[in-house]
Protein backbone atom coordinates (compact mmCIF):
# COMPACT_ATOMS: atom_id res chain seq x y z
CA UNK A 1 0.00 0.00 0.00
CA UNK A 2 2.69 2.26 0.89
CA UNK A 3 4.64 1.69 -1.92
CA UNK A 4 1.33 2.16 -3.93
CA UNK A 5 0.99 5.77 -2.67
CA UNK A 6 4.63 6.59 -3.29
CA UNK A 7 4.22 5.85 -6.98
CA UNK A 8 1.23 7.87 -7.51
CA UNK A 9 3.33 10.96 -5.53
CA UNK A 10 5.97 10.90 -7.32
CA UNK A 11 4.05 10.64 -10.83
CA UNK A 12 2.17 13.64 -9.37
CA UNK A 13 5.56 15.44 -9.01
CA UNK A 14 6.15 14.35 -12.62
CA UNK A 15 3.20 16.14 -13.98
CA UNK A 16 3.65 18.90 -12.20
CA UNK A 17 7.11 19.47 -13.38
CA UNK A 18 5.92 19.17 -16.99
CA UNK A 19 3.57 21.74 -16.51
CA UNK A 20 4.17 25.46 -18.54
CA UNK A 21 5.24 28.03 -15.97
CA UNK A 22 2.16 30.69 -16.74
CA UNK A 23 -0.27 27.51 -15.43
CA UNK A 24 1.49 27.56 -11.80
CA UNK A 25 1.83 31.15 -11.65
CA UNK A 26 0.06 33.23 -8.86
CA UNK A 27 -3.59 34.56 -9.66
CA UNK A 28 -2.39 38.03 -10.72
CA UNK A 29 0.50 37.25 -12.44
CA UNK A 30 0.99 39.49 -15.35
CA UNK A 31 3.79 38.79 -18.46
CA UNK A 32 4.71 41.32 -20.81
CA UNK A 33 6.18 40.58 -24.28
CA UNK A 34 7.70 43.17 -26.18
CA UNK A 35 7.94 41.68 -29.89
CA UNK A 36 11.12 43.06 -31.22
CA UNK A 37 14.36 43.58 -29.33
CA UNK A 38 15.92 44.57 -32.86
CA UNK A 39 12.72 46.53 -33.97
CA UNK A 40 13.72 49.23 -30.88
CA UNK A 41 17.40 49.16 -32.18
CA UNK A 42 16.20 50.45 -35.07
CA UNK A 43 14.27 53.06 -33.93
CA UNK A 44 16.98 54.24 -31.51
CA UNK A 45 19.67 54.79 -34.68
CA UNK A 46 16.51 56.42 -36.42
CA UNK A 47 15.53 58.89 -33.44
CA UNK A 48 19.36 59.62 -32.66
CA UNK A 49 21.69 59.20 -35.68
CA UNK A 50 23.16 55.93 -34.83
CA UNK A 51 26.11 54.95 -36.90
CA UNK A 52 24.89 51.69 -38.25
CA UNK A 53 28.14 50.23 -37.25
CA UNK A 54 27.97 51.07 -33.66
CA UNK A 55 26.13 48.26 -31.02
CA UNK A 56 23.31 49.36 -29.41
CA UNK A 57 22.14 47.77 -26.33
CA UNK A 58 18.74 48.11 -24.81
CA UNK A 59 19.09 49.23 -20.93
CA UNK A 60 15.50 49.38 -19.54
CA UNK A 61 11.65 49.89 -21.02
CA UNK A 62 9.11 52.05 -19.45
CA UNK A 63 4.93 51.36 -20.47
CA UNK A 64 3.38 53.90 -20.51
CA UNK A 65 -1.27 53.90 -19.90
CA UNK A 66 -0.76 50.79 -17.62
CA UNK A 67 -3.78 50.32 -15.37
CA UNK A 68 -3.35 49.15 -11.95
CA UNK A 69 -6.20 47.30 -10.10
CA UNK A 70 -7.03 49.26 -6.36
CA UNK A 71 -7.95 46.33 -3.87
CA UNK A 72 -9.44 48.88 -1.90
CA UNK A 73 -11.60 50.56 -4.29
CA UNK A 74 -12.22 47.08 -6.91
CA UNK A 75 -12.30 49.01 -9.57
CA UNK A 76 -9.09 49.77 -11.80
CA UNK A 77 -7.73 53.35 -11.84
CA UNK A 78 -4.75 54.90 -13.31
CA UNK A 79 -1.41 55.14 -12.27
CA UNK A 80 0.21 58.03 -11.16
CA UNK A 81 2.55 59.29 -14.11
CA UNK A 82 0.92 56.60 -16.14
CA UNK A 83 3.42 53.97 -15.08
CA UNK A 84 3.16 51.53 -12.64
CA UNK A 85 4.97 48.97 -10.75
CA UNK A 86 7.39 46.81 -12.82
CA UNK A 87 7.07 49.52 -15.42
CA UNK A 88 10.62 49.76 -15.87
CA UNK A 89 10.53 45.87 -17.77
CA UNK A 90 14.16 45.37 -17.26
CA UNK A 91 16.31 47.75 -13.93
CA UNK A 92 19.78 46.25 -15.82
CA UNK A 93 22.04 45.82 -19.31
CA UNK A 94 20.32 43.15 -21.90
CA UNK A 95 23.67 40.69 -21.67
CA UNK A 96 23.16 37.83 -19.20
CA UNK A 97 20.78 35.63 -19.22
CA UNK A 98 18.03 35.82 -16.92
CA UNK A 99 19.25 39.46 -15.62
CA UNK A 100 17.61 40.09 -12.34
CA UNK A 101 16.01 37.60 -12.17
CA UNK A 102 13.45 38.76 -14.55
CA UNK A 103 14.35 39.66 -17.84
CA UNK A 104 15.37 37.12 -20.91
CA UNK A 105 16.10 38.84 -24.06
CA UNK A 106 16.50 36.14 -26.31
CA UNK A 107 14.54 35.37 -29.92
CA UNK A 108 13.80 38.77 -29.89
CA UNK A 109 11.40 38.52 -27.58
CA UNK A 110 11.46 40.92 -24.53
CA UNK A 111 10.21 39.44 -21.26
CA UNK A 112 9.17 40.12 -17.76
CA UNK A 113 7.27 38.02 -15.33
CA UNK A 114 5.68 40.15 -13.05
CA UNK A 115 4.97 38.33 -9.99
CA UNK A 116 2.09 38.41 -7.60
CA UNK A 117 2.55 40.27 -4.46
CA UNK A 118 2.64 43.86 -2.45
CA UNK A 119 3.38 45.63 -5.83
CA UNK A 120 3.55 42.64 -8.48
CA UNK A 121 0.74 41.49 -8.98
CA UNK A 122 -1.63 44.88 -9.53
CA UNK A 123 -0.93 45.43 -13.37
CA UNK A 124 -3.84 45.00 -15.80
CA UNK A 125 -3.90 46.18 -19.21
CA UNK A 126 -7.28 46.54 -20.92
CA UNK A 127 -5.87 47.97 -24.15
CA UNK A 128 -4.34 51.44 -22.06
CA UNK A 129 -1.33 51.03 -23.45
CA UNK A 130 0.02 54.17 -25.40
CA UNK A 131 3.24 53.96 -25.52
CA UNK A 132 6.82 53.07 -24.49
CA UNK A 133 10.39 54.82 -23.62
CA UNK A 134 13.34 53.10 -24.97
CA UNK A 135 16.53 53.78 -22.67
CA UNK A 136 19.63 52.74 -24.20
CA UNK A 137 23.16 52.45 -24.32
CA UNK A 138 26.58 51.92 -27.02
CA UNK A 139 29.75 50.99 -26.22
CA UNK A 140 28.73 48.49 -23.40
CA UNK A 141 31.02 45.46 -22.59
CA UNK A 142 29.72 41.64 -24.22
CA UNK A 143 27.65 40.88 -21.52
CA UNK A 144 25.83 44.49 -21.72
CA UNK A 145 27.53 46.21 -18.85
CA UNK A 146 28.77 49.76 -18.74
CA UNK A 147 28.53 51.73 -21.92
CA UNK A 148 27.27 55.37 -22.21
CA UNK A 149 23.32 56.18 -21.94
CA UNK A 150 21.47 57.64 -24.81
CA UNK A 151 18.34 60.19 -24.98
CA UNK A 152 15.58 58.25 -23.77
CA UNK A 153 13.45 57.61 -27.49
CA UNK A 154 9.66 57.52 -27.16
CA UNK A 155 7.56 55.16 -29.40
CA UNK A 156 3.96 55.26 -30.02
CA UNK A 157 2.38 52.43 -30.45
CA UNK A 158 -0.79 51.92 -32.82
CA UNK A 159 -4.01 50.83 -31.88
CA UNK A 160 -3.65 47.25 -33.04
CA UNK A 161 0.02 47.30 -31.10
CA UNK A 162 -1.16 45.40 -28.46
CA UNK A 163 -2.83 42.11 -28.17
CA UNK A 164 -3.46 40.12 -24.79
CA UNK A 165 -4.71 36.78 -23.43
CA UNK A 166 -5.75 34.80 -20.10
CA UNK A 167 -3.41 31.74 -19.52
CA UNK A 168 -4.76 30.13 -16.16
CA UNK A 169 -3.60 32.38 -13.81
CA UNK A 170 -1.66 35.06 -15.80
CA UNK A 171 -2.26 37.88 -18.24
CA UNK A 172 -0.14 37.91 -21.24
CA UNK A 173 0.31 40.80 -22.85
CA UNK A 174 2.37 41.25 -26.34
CA UNK A 175 3.26 44.94 -27.77
CA UNK A 176 3.77 44.65 -31.25
CA UNK A 177 6.14 47.40 -32.79
CA UNK A 178 5.75 47.16 -36.45
CA UNK A 179 3.17 49.51 -36.97
CA UNK A 180 4.61 51.91 -34.09
CA UNK A 181 6.21 55.49 -34.43
CA UNK A 182 8.53 58.22 -33.19
CA UNK A 183 5.61 60.83 -34.28
CA UNK A 184 3.10 61.19 -31.42
CA UNK A 185 -0.27 60.07 -32.96
CA UNK A 186 -2.53 63.32 -33.35
CA UNK A 187 -4.83 64.09 -30.53
CA UNK A 188 -8.23 63.14 -30.49
CA UNK A 189 -10.46 66.91 -30.97
CA UNK A 190 -11.68 67.88 -27.44
CA UNK A 191 -15.40 67.36 -26.83
CA UNK A 192 -17.85 69.26 -25.60
CA UNK A 193 -21.69 69.69 -24.99
CA UNK A 194 -24.63 70.95 -26.61
CA UNK A 195 -27.85 71.19 -24.32
CA UNK A 196 -31.00 72.06 -25.22
CA UNK A 197 -34.53 72.96 -23.65
CA UNK A 198 -37.88 74.14 -24.21
CA UNK A 199 -40.73 74.71 -22.59
CA UNK A 200 -44.37 72.71 -23.28
CA UNK A 201 -45.70 74.34 -26.41
CA UNK A 202 -42.53 74.26 -27.94
CA UNK A 203 -40.09 71.91 -29.95
CA UNK A 204 -36.28 71.92 -30.19
CA UNK A 205 -33.78 69.68 -31.33
CA UNK A 206 -31.85 66.89 -29.28
CA UNK A 207 -29.09 67.88 -27.73
CA UNK A 208 -25.83 66.12 -27.99
CA UNK A 209 -22.09 65.92 -27.78
CA UNK A 210 -19.79 67.07 -30.04
CA UNK A 211 -16.11 67.49 -31.13
CA UNK A 212 -13.99 70.28 -31.35
CA UNK A 213 -13.94 72.25 -34.83
CA UNK A 214 -12.53 75.38 -35.89
CA UNK A 215 -14.79 76.07 -38.23
CA UNK A 216 -17.60 74.03 -37.82
CA UNK A 217 -21.11 75.39 -36.71
CA UNK A 218 -24.72 73.21 -35.03
CA UNK A 219 -27.63 74.83 -36.65
CA UNK A 220 -30.43 74.14 -34.18
CA UNK A 221 -34.33 74.14 -35.10
CA UNK A 222 -36.74 75.07 -32.74
CA UNK A 223 -40.63 75.78 -33.93
CA UNK A 224 -43.76 76.82 -31.94
CA UNK A 225 -46.57 73.91 -31.23
CA UNK A 226 -50.10 74.57 -32.59
CA UNK A 227 -51.12 78.18 -31.64
CA UNK A 228 -48.14 79.24 -30.47
CA UNK A 229 -45.44 81.81 -31.72
CA UNK A 230 -41.72 80.89 -30.34
CA UNK A 231 -41.86 84.30 -27.47
CA UNK A 232 -37.76 83.96 -26.58
CA UNK A 233 -34.71 82.43 -28.05
CA UNK A 234 -31.49 82.22 -25.07
CA UNK A 235 -28.17 81.16 -26.37
CA UNK A 236 -25.83 80.12 -23.85
CA UNK A 237 -27.63 81.78 -21.38
CA UNK A 238 -28.28 85.21 -22.99
CA UNK A 239 -31.68 85.90 -24.22
CA UNK A 240 -31.30 87.26 -28.20
CA UNK A 241 -33.45 90.54 -28.33
CA UNK A 242 -34.30 93.11 -31.72
CA UNK A 243 -32.96 92.13 -35.22
CA UNK A 244 -31.11 88.51 -33.56
CA UNK A 245 -34.62 87.97 -32.47
CA UNK A 246 -36.79 88.43 -35.07
CA UNK A 247 -34.19 86.72 -37.66
CA UNK A 248 -34.20 83.55 -35.09
CA UNK A 249 -38.10 83.26 -35.22
CA UNK A 250 -38.19 83.61 -38.77
CA UNK A 251 -35.76 81.56 -39.53
CA UNK A 252 -36.93 78.68 -36.92
CA UNK A 253 -32.96 78.13 -35.81
CA UNK A 254 -29.36 79.33 -34.70
CA UNK A 255 -26.45 78.18 -35.28
CA UNK A 256 -23.48 77.95 -32.78
CA UNK A 257 -19.69 77.12 -33.14
CA UNK A 258 -18.09 73.85 -32.10
CA UNK A 259 -15.15 75.32 -30.04
CA UNK A 260 -17.10 74.81 -26.69
CA UNK A 261 -20.21 73.56 -24.67
CA UNK A 262 -23.86 75.53 -25.86
CA UNK A 263 -27.26 75.68 -24.27
CA UNK A 264 -29.99 76.93 -26.67
CA UNK A 265 -33.55 77.34 -25.58
CA UNK A 266 -37.07 78.45 -26.67
CA UNK A 267 -40.51 79.57 -25.40
CA UNK A 268 -43.41 80.00 -26.81
CA UNK A 269 -46.40 82.60 -26.09
CA UNK A 270 -49.67 81.89 -27.44
CA UNK A 271 -51.22 83.56 -30.50
CA UNK A 272 -53.73 85.92 -30.54
CA UNK A 273 -57.13 85.55 -33.21
CA UNK A 274 -59.88 87.80 -34.65
CA UNK A 275 -63.25 86.96 -33.23
CA UNK A 276 -65.77 88.83 -35.81
CA UNK A 277 -69.76 89.27 -35.39
CA UNK A 278 -71.64 89.15 -38.28
CA UNK A 279 -76.05 88.28 -38.90
CA UNK A 280 -76.85 85.56 -40.64
CA UNK A 281 -78.55 85.89 -44.13
CA UNK A 282 -82.14 85.93 -42.61
CA UNK A 283 -81.50 89.41 -40.91
CA UNK A 284 -81.22 92.48 -42.35
CA UNK A 285 -77.89 94.51 -41.87
CA UNK A 286 -78.71 97.32 -41.05
CA UNK A 287 -78.96 96.42 -37.30
CA UNK A 288 -75.38 97.83 -34.86
CA UNK A 289 -73.02 94.49 -35.09
CA UNK A 290 -69.91 94.04 -31.67
CA UNK A 291 -66.61 95.10 -32.70
CA UNK A 292 -64.34 92.41 -33.71
CA UNK A 293 -62.62 90.97 -30.56
CA UNK A 294 -58.50 89.64 -30.56
CA UNK A 295 -58.41 86.71 -28.08
CA UNK A 296 -55.51 84.02 -27.24
CA UNK A 297 -55.52 80.48 -28.60
CA UNK A 298 -56.85 78.21 -26.00
CA UNK A 299 -58.53 80.92 -24.21
CA UNK A 300 -62.24 80.86 -23.17
CA UNK A 301 -64.62 83.99 -24.70
CA UNK A 302 -67.41 84.71 -23.21
CA UNK A 303 -69.77 86.07 -26.53
CA UNK A 304 -71.00 89.65 -26.61
CA UNK A 305 -74.30 90.69 -24.38
CA UNK A 306 -74.85 93.10 -27.05
CA UNK A 307 -77.75 91.51 -27.21
CA UNK A 308 -79.90 89.46 -24.88
CA UNK A 309 -81.76 86.20 -26.04
CA UNK A 310 -85.36 87.57 -26.47
CA UNK A 311 -84.54 91.03 -27.76
CA UNK A 312 -86.37 92.53 -30.42
CA UNK A 313 -85.72 94.83 -33.06
CA UNK A 314 -88.95 95.89 -35.36
CA UNK A 315 -87.90 97.22 -38.77
CA UNK A 316 -90.84 99.24 -40.85
CA UNK A 317 -91.78 95.62 -42.06
CA UNK A 318 -91.06 92.86 -39.53
CA UNK A 319 -90.28 92.01 -35.98
CA UNK A 320 -87.25 89.91 -35.39
CA UNK A 321 -86.48 87.99 -31.94
CA UNK A 322 -82.52 87.54 -31.00
CA UNK A 323 -81.89 83.74 -30.22
CA UNK A 324 -78.52 83.87 -29.34
CA UNK A 325 -74.61 83.80 -31.60
CA UNK A 326 -74.26 80.48 -33.61
CA UNK A 327 -70.61 79.25 -33.95
CA UNK A 328 -70.12 75.49 -35.32
CA UNK A 329 -73.63 74.77 -36.13
CA UNK A 330 -74.85 75.30 -32.68
CA UNK A 331 -76.19 78.19 -30.08
CA UNK A 332 -73.63 78.90 -27.66
CA UNK A 333 -72.72 82.23 -25.38
CA UNK A 334 -69.04 81.01 -25.17
CA UNK A 335 -66.27 79.62 -27.28
CA UNK A 336 -62.46 78.23 -26.51
CA UNK A 337 -60.43 80.58 -29.04
CA UNK A 338 -59.40 77.92 -31.69
CA UNK A 339 -56.17 78.51 -33.86
CA UNK A 340 -57.49 80.40 -36.49
CA UNK A 341 -59.65 83.75 -36.71
CA UNK A 342 -63.58 83.29 -36.48
CA UNK A 343 -66.91 84.50 -37.08
CA UNK A 344 -70.22 84.47 -35.19
CA UNK A 345 -73.11 84.69 -36.32
CA UNK A 346 -76.19 86.87 -34.65
CA UNK A 347 -79.53 84.72 -34.93
CA UNK A 348 -82.74 86.31 -35.26
CA UNK A 349 -86.16 85.28 -36.34
CA UNK A 350 -89.16 86.44 -38.12
CA UNK A 351 -92.25 87.01 -34.99
CA UNK A 352 -94.72 89.10 -37.83
CA UNK A 353 -95.25 91.95 -39.08
CA UNK A 354 -94.34 95.34 -37.79
CA UNK A 355 -98.05 96.82 -36.63
CA UNK A 356 -98.94 99.80 -38.92
CA UNK A 357 -100.30 103.03 -37.95
CA UNK A 358 -102.64 105.71 -39.81
CA UNK A 359 -101.84 108.74 -39.55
Amino acid sequence: MKKRLLAMLLALMLVVGLLPVGVLAAPNDTEFHIIGISTMKDFVRQALNVDDGEKITIHSVEVYGLKKNNPDKGTPEFADGGVVDHGYLNKGDVGARGTNGKLTGFDDIWTVLNSGGASGGDVIDEESITHIVIYAKTGTDPVGYGGEALEPVTLYLSDGSIKYEQIGGKLVTEIYLEDASLEPPEPEPEQFTLTTSADSNSTIDEGKTFKYSEEGTITVKFYANTGYKIATVTVDGSALTGDALASAIENGFVTVDMKGNHSVGVTSEAKTYRLHYTWDSDFYDEAELPEDEYHQYGENVVLSTMYEVGDTITTDKYIYEFQGWKYGGKLVTEITMPASDISVEGKWINKGEAPKYNV
